[in-house]
């Protein structure tokens, strides 16, 4: 009966042990700043073990990494750490070779925290900081990417080469059968997938469907909206049917009109100068 008894608080005690924390909540506002392992400026002692704490509770571990603020630390002081593989990703796309080299890293960089295990899919190597994708214009240059997808100039190809260095030119030009415009730059609005404003480069292509298109990009406006048009050869199309519809009085129809009065006109003029001559 004695040895139950003892059993019961035994198991009572270990209960006890394994029970969270209650942390607590309420902290004063005064400001003198701590640094945590976590890399988080914490405004004082008390927030840091309320985030010690509830850190604790979830099975993580947060110690003191500096008394100021992580901006100030001296990380000129940060442990050596082994010569041990086990690599982790940071939250900045870095693979770091050990959670102690992502820790020293935390000092330099307040926030910095770990985002997986393992190798980061696109990290370029421990200590760089990833892809620095450049700003592009809004210039409407087609090239092809060997993923099959149309992107609107060579900067916003280039950008998307960065996050995958897989990725080759196939063209400089659209993609025959390219599923998106990729890397939108503010050229054009789009909705559901369609380009809506072109330049006015001349660039003819020709449709599956016997229309000439100004350039690529007029060409995937009417794909968007007929998915069976595909382009059947650059330049224009041996019957030479301009789309979109012109209006009346500019081009090709302002053209064949012209045309047709001048061959009128001149049949006119020659049928009189024979009548004079008779």
């Amino acid at each position: 009966m004695k040895l139950a008894a003892v059993a019961l608080l035994l198991a009572a005690l270990a209960d006890s042990a394994h029970a969270a924390t209650t942390c607590k909540e309420a902290c004063p506002e005064n400001l003198k700043p701590l640094c945590g392992s976590d890399g988080v400026t914490y405004d004082n002692e008390c927030m840091f073990e309320f985030a010690r704490c509830t850190a604790a509770n979830a099975g993580q571990t947060i110690t003191l990494a500096a008394n100021s603020s992580c901006a100030n630390a001296d990380c000129s002081s940060n442990t050596a750490c082994l010569q041990v593989i086990d690599p982790v990703c940071g939250s900045d796309g870095v693979t770091y070779t050990s959670r102690c080299e992502l820790k020293r890293a935390q000092c330099k960089t307040p926030g910095l925290t770990q985002k997986s295990k393992g190798e980061c899919s696109a990290s370029a190597g421990s200590g760089a900081g990833g892809c620095a994708t450049a700003m592009c214009t809004k210039e409407f240059k087609p090239v092809c990417g060997s993923d099959g997808k149309t992107y609107s100039n060579q900067c916003v190809f280039t950008n998307a080469q960065c996050k995958t260095p897989a990725l080759t030119l196939r063209a400089e030009d659209a993609c025959d059968s390219a599923s998106s415009v990729g890397g939108d730059t503010g050229a054009s609005k789009r909705a559901g997938g369609c380009v809506t404003m072109c330049t006015e480069e001349f660039s003819p292509r020709c449709g599956s469907n016997g229309v000439t298109y100004e350039n690529a990009c007029a060409l995937k406006n009417a794909q968007c909206g007929n998915a069976s048009i595909a382009k059947a050869a650059d330049g224009t199309c041996p019957n030479a049917t301009a789309a979109p519809a012109p209006t009346p009085g500019s081009g090709a129809a302002a053209t064949s009109t012209f045309t047709l009065r001048l061959a009128t006109a001149s049949v006119v003029f020659v049928t009189a100068v024979a009548n004079f001559v008779l």
